[in-house]
């Protein structure tokens, strides 16, 4: 929320004072936001000064953050992140596993390491920081759906007593 403290602090803006109008106005989103302010100033100098003006509107514990990235890393790395490569090994009958599980790999990789990196900052700038997690929080609920009612329990049973039960039999 801009204050008129923080909106002094935007004197370089060409005439910062369009901005007057959204001092002390909370918006229902980032997105609702940007749109206030290209509205008032034009969407030339909201593409040069919108860094600024989000930085100056926004009030954030950056510890809190550090904290929350550190936080997921550690749980994810001690839960989801092995976990899928041993229930891979698992899961899949010996005459398939040496090319199911590299086909999973790069699958992964494609949607972890291309697909998501490269469609966030679009999905951040037109949906919004509350919708983008949103849809994460569902794909991921999803999963755990999927995860409890497809995957089988495989502790204490060998692969072949996992095959079987894979195949319905």
């Amino acid at each position: 929320m801009l204050t008129p403290e923080t909106l002094l602090s935007l004197k370089e803006i060409t005439d910062f004072n369009l901005l007057q109008p959204l001092v002390n106005v909370e918006f229902a989103s980032d997105v609702d936001f940007k749109h206030a302010i290209e509205n008032l100033i034009g969407r030339e100098s909201l593409v040069k000064y919108e860094t600024d003006i989000m930085t100056a509107a926004t009030s954030i514990n950056g510890f809190m953050v550090l904290l929350g990235i550190i936080s997921f890393q550690c749980a994810y790395n001690f839960s989801l992140g092995p976990v899928v490569w041993i229930l891979l090994s698992e899961v899949f009958t010996t005459k398939v596993r040496a090319v199911a599980i590299p086909l999973c790999g790069f699958v992964a990789s494609v949607f972890g390491g291309i697909l998501v990196p490269l469609f966030f900052p679009w999905q951040l700038e037109n949906m919004g920081a509350v919708s983008t997690f949103g849809v994460y929080l569902v794909c991921c609920f999803i999963g755990l759906v999927f995860a409890y009612k497809v995957i089988p329990e495989t502790k204490n049973k060998t692969i072949e007593q996992i095959e079987l039960e894979l195949a319905g039999k």
